[in-house]
């Protein structure tokens, strides 16, 4: 997050999601979590702390965009890589890689759109 203000949307993407999967490829068992019908919630404050820290590097990025666009933005981004981490379990490992692939492209479009010099979301 740091680094986002420097970042092009695309290399901010590119290591999001390589973060995340260093993240499971260490932790193989937190996929099994992810996917246990039992659902497991992490303190409210701890997750909008997160949400907080993604929306704060946008803003960086795109100083144009409002607290509240920012916080949506976070939270789209945060369901893409949701999304990529339900498929990314199910594949195998051929398919992670295809996986992790096509989320970088959907995240990465998603970015330009939002990240770009004057983009704004809708109100």
């Amino acid at each position: 997050m740091e680094q986002a203000e420097i970042l092009t949307h695309a290399e901010f993407a590119e290591l999001f999601i390589e973060r995340i999967t260093q993240f499971v490829q260490k932790r193989p068992a937190y996929l099994s979590v992810l996917a246990a019908p039992i659902r497991f919630r992490r303190n409210p404050a701890a997750r909008m702390a997160s949400r907080i820290a993604i929306a704060n590097a946008f803003q960086a990025k795109n100083p144009s965009l409002s607290k509240e666009q920012s916080l949506l933005a976070a939270n789209v981004s945060l369901q893409i890589v949701r999304g990529m981490m339900t498929l990314y379990g199910e594949a195998d490992p051929k398919g992670k890689v295809l996986v992790v692939a096509e989320f970088k492209k959907a995240l990465t479009l998603y970015l330009g759109s939002v990240l770009s010099e004057g983009a704004v979301l809708a109100k």
